[in-house]
């Protein structure tokens, strides 16, 4: 058993606090934020993640999961401390560490003679880690500093808990070969590839990830736009380029683009690294415009569908970036409702968990208690989310309740032909002409990912 000190409870810190005192080490998490310490103690996690609320609770009951305030109490007898603060990044696209420098500097005041490993889980541009190894190296008044490992974090929304528990791989970069293998023990248990480099490197690592699977969205949602023209099925196009294992399937479902806290900020952060380095990165840049595109595209889509947005009333299913999360940052969800309110249409907005947090960006709509509700008088209805119960709603109600009959479905889950036999005009994202579904019917074909099934034969 280690004694483990989490710097930070946010999303990254907490997961990584809970899970590592699962895995039997005694942890104290450490956050400023009096309101969100007091919440966690009382067992309230501050975000929604499958499965990190139970194990929080049984955690803290069981004594192994602590949260306090002070660094002070928690870095002296800490083994390792993980620096968990967040990296926003600021009007310019630059990535800004004022948190981590305040970290630093509190930690380096409050070691007093102790010499834990620091472990950075931030995600932050190559050479930050051997930045703040020499502050930290400023502050030891002539005692060895200790030792700064990078370890970056590669956990999704909604499936956090089972991505640290299950990893794919686990990255650690380090000048200290003993401290390297300390931070690799702590996986061992795991059963996962460990990857050994260099700090920047490790770094660089993080960013290229996220920035790949940026780049595969924007990939797929520009192969929806030329499906749409020529009357393909993005959904089967993407089935068959999935299963080309040099490809993969993940990452390639056609909808209103990538959001969330982490790809929109690292791929437009190793963009910013890229240029401040003489290189324009203009595959980045690309992918990075093509998302963009994405929330006007689709209400483009809907005001033709409509002939006008000005005067009519639309219901905008899920505002989360994605399913199974109550995060809204960079959500598509919400700038496809600020380009339709610009456009003179009245919104009203439901999402199974995100309801409060966008009202905090977008107080001016309505938001309500369930989809029917939403949908009651609206003109059309707009899926925004991929949340299950949209894709299982009851289709002929939910015509009942609207006063117009468009839906139009950015996340490919419902059935066109079932939305069609409900009186529904149906409209998806790179579908290709109204006739398609038609057409593979007939023939006793099925979309490979829409229907949930596939006429691939091995």
């Amino acid at each position: 058993m280690k004694r483990i000190c989490i710097v930070g409870t946010g999303y990254v810190g907490l997961v990584t606090g809970a899970c590592f005192a699962e895995m039997g080490h005694r942890v104290v998490c450490v956050d400023k934020d009096i309101t969100k310490v007091s919440a966690l103690r009382e067992g309230i996690v501050p975000c929604y993640e499958p499965e990190l609320e139970p194990l929080v609770a049984q955690n803290v009951a069981a004594g192994r999961l602590s949260v306090i305030t002070a660094y002070s109490e928690g870095i002296p007898e800490a083994d390792f401390v993980f620096v968990c603060v967040g990296t926003p990044t600021t009007d310019d696209n630059k990535v800004d560490l004022s948190y981590m420098h305040l970290a630093y500097l509190e930690i380096g005041s409050t070691l007093n003679g102790s010499n834990p490993i620091i472990v950075n889980k931030s995600t932050v541009p190559p050479g930050t880690s051997d930045m703040m190894a020499s502050l930290l190296g400023k502050r030891s008044n002539g005692s060895p500093p200790p030792a700064v490992v990078s370890n970056p974090e590669f956990l999704r929304e909604g499936r956090a808990v089972s991505d640290f528990m299950h990893p794919s791989r686990v990255v650690i970069g380090a000048d200290n070969a003993l401290a390297a293998e300390a931070v690799a023990d702590l996986y061992r248990p795991l059963d996962t590839h460990i990857l050994m480099t260099d700090p920047s490197t490790a770094e660089m690592i993080k960013l290229a990830s996220n920035s790949y699977l940026a780049m595969k969205v924007s990939f797929i949602n520009e192969m929806a736009s030329i499906c749409d023209k020529v009357g393909v099925d993005v959904e089967d196009v993407a089935w068959g380029i999935g299963l080309d294992p040099r490809i993969g399937r993940e990452f390639l479902r056609a909808g209103p683009g990538y959001g969330g806290g982490c790809l929109p900020k690292d791929i437009e952060l190793l963009g910013q690294f890229s240029r401040n380095h003489g290189h324009d990165a203009p595959l980045i840049n690309a992918a990075i415009e093509v998302n963009k595109r994405r929330p006007k595209h689709l209400v483009d889509q809907l005001e033709k569908m409509l002939g006008r947005l000005q005067g009519t009333t639309i219901a905008i299913l899920g505002l989360s970036f994605k399913a199974h999360t109550d995060d809204v940052r960079h959500s598509p969800a919400l700038a496809l409702i600020e380009e339709a309110l610009a456009r003179g249409a009245q919104v009203k907005a439901y999402d199974p968990k995100a309801n409060r947090n966008a009202q905090h960006l977008l107080p001016q709509i309505e938001y309500l208690g369930d989809p029917y509700q939403c949908a009651e008088g609206c003109d059309a209805v707009v899926i925004a989310t991929e949340w299950p119960e949209f894709g299982e709603l009851d289709l002929a109600h939910l015509k009942a309740v609207m006063r117009g009959s468009v839906l139009l479905d950015g996340r490919n889950i419902i059935d066109p032909e079932r939305a069609r036999e409900a009186g529904l005009l149906y409209r998806g994202v790179g579908r290709g002409s109204p006739g398609l579904t038609t057409i593979r019917r007939a023939h006793g074909l099925s979309s490979a990912f829409g229907l949930g099934s596939t006429f691939v034969e091995k």
